[in-house]
């Protein structure tokens, strides 16, 4: 859950919060919350160390933050030094001083929307929190009524944040209930949906979620900045498709991989699309008529996969080191192989739990790559007495009791049989769409139900699972 950070000179309003949050009976706000840290900015030098704090955020947060920190006087000056970043971050924001009384302005094609002295004081931090791998949610809190362009300035800061690439960062506002006693609670039972609805866990497995995040986020930053292209492909010339925007399904295979910049760098247009393309764009996307699999025996995905790119993805995504032979570039067992990438990650994680690790991480996995097949992977096991016996016995048992111990296998406490099952349809299950408001998310996650038919086999040799295609 994520940690709860309050920004506030006000005192009491922390307190407020913190009483809803001791009440017993509010036990689901105070499991998804804990406890509030609270940075208190009733004086320069206390906002020089939430300044501070706040430049060290290393882990989930969300931010509560408060508009004015001063009862009276000049703006301080770390708040105008301050203020610069956030400039510096959003086109068309500037910071103006009328005889030592600042002010932002924005100006758009509709003109110019500013903003005062005594409301700049929260605003200054904003640009402060943009972290690239922490989700930051932060909600400016305000019972000021109707300010002016706050709400201009906070779109066009989050538009600027996912053009720079924290596309993990989201920034709102909350407008205050007039009862006292409802508002505390209020802000909390907020703040605790939009982190839901803007961070949604999509598995139960952290790294299976991780990969889809990181997938659906690139969706969000080119949706916020204008294009319905998201994995298409055939348009050139139109950003935000695989063509139009290579470099950003590149950086796509960094965050949701972890492989290395140089080699996503060297990725070509054969190798995006393998991983990435999708039949028809996200609005029209269909997921029964998506892949491209061969008619007859095994899938072959159209495009080819550079040999490196997919051993880099393999030792990333299980840990252990990749040899290759074979030609340096391969068909990969279907189009787009994304899914099917994402359910090794799956096989991988339960080999390493299952039976105290079968995975045997001291030995290399093997990749065999050829254009035309045949293609096989094979991940080593630890060396145990009748282990190849033992599970190829347990496998063909398996399958001859399908509907009982493989097609109904809880997602979270499967075990590696089932697994290896979805590896061959290239299917992940236990995907969530559950509180997914926008219907062409919705559609993109049913990527990973697969292409409802077997792309790859599996045989087992002395120490070894093999898959191949």
């Amino acid at each position: 859950m994520p940690k709860l950070i309050l920004v506030d000179d006000d005192k009491d309003r922390c307190d407020a919060l913190r009483s809803v949050l001791d009440d017993p009976k509010n036990t689901e706000l105070s499991k998804f919350f804990g406890e509030i840290n609270f940075l208190h900015c009733d004086n320069e030098g206390k906002y020089g160390i939430a300044v501070n704090g706040l430049t060290k955020i290393d882990e989930d947060v969300i931010v509560l933050l408060d508009l004015g920190f001063r009862k009276t006087g000049l703006i301080w000056k770390s708040v105008v030094d301050n203020l610069k970043s956030l400039v510096e971050l959003v086109p068309g924001l500037s910071l103006l001083d009328d005889n030592g009384k600042k002010s932002i302005a924005l100006t758009t094609e509709d003109g110019s929307i500013s903003m005062v002295d005594e409301t700049l004081d929260g605003l200054s931090v904003i640009a402060l929190t943009l972290r690239p791998k922490c989700k930051i949610l932060v909600i400016v809190v305000t019972d000021r009524g109707k300010i002016g362009g706050l709400q201009s300035i906070v779109t066009a800061s989050q538009a600027a944040a996912y053009k720079k690439g924290f596309c993990n960062f989201r920034l709102e506002t909350e407008k205050l209930g007039r009862e006292p006693g409802k508002a505390p609670m209020g802000v909390l039972k907020s703040a605790m949906q939009r982190w839901r609805d803007n961070f949604p866990d999509f598995h139960d497995e952290p790294e299976v979620n991780a990969i889809v995040t990181g997938w659906m986020s690139r969706y969000d930053y080119l949706a916020s900045n204008g294009s319905s292209h998201f994995c298409s492909h055939g348009k050139p010339a139109v950003v935000g498709s695989i063509e139009g925007s290579p470099q950003v399904y590149r950086n796509l295979i960094v965050s949701t991989f972890g492989v290395n910049q140089q080699i996503a760098d060297r990725a070509t247009d054969s190798d995006l699309k393998a991983i990435f393309q999708l039949d028809a764009g996200p609005i029209n996307f269909a997921p029964g008529s998506t892949f491209l699999v061969s008619d007859t025996s095994f899938g072959y995905g159209e495009k080819t996969l550079s040999t490196e790119l997919m051993s880099a993805i393999l030792e990333k995504i299980s840990g252990a080191i990749v040899s290759y032979t074979g030609e340096t570039e391969m068909s990969p067992p279907c189009q787009p192989v994304f899914p099917f990438l994402l359910s090794l990650v799956v096989l991988f994680i339960r080999m390493k739990n299952q039976d105290e690790g079968m995975l045997n991480s001291k030995k290399p996995i093997l990749l065999h790559g050829a254009k035309n097949g045949p293609n096989r992977l094979s991940i080593p096991l630890r060396p145990r007495e009748n282990f190849r016996g033992k599970i190829g016995a347990c496998w063909e048992r398996k399958l001859k009791q399908f509907k009982e111990q493989i097609q109904p296998e809880p997602h979270k406490k499967g075990g590696v049989c089932p697994a290896l099952w979805d590896v061959l349809n290239a299917q992940v299950r236990g995907i969530r769409s559950d509180g997914q408001t926008d219907e062409t998310k919705k559609k993109l996650l049913r990527l990973f139900d697969g292409p409802s038919r077997l792309i790859a086999g599996c045989s087992f040799g002395p120490y070894y699972i093999h898959i191949h295609w």
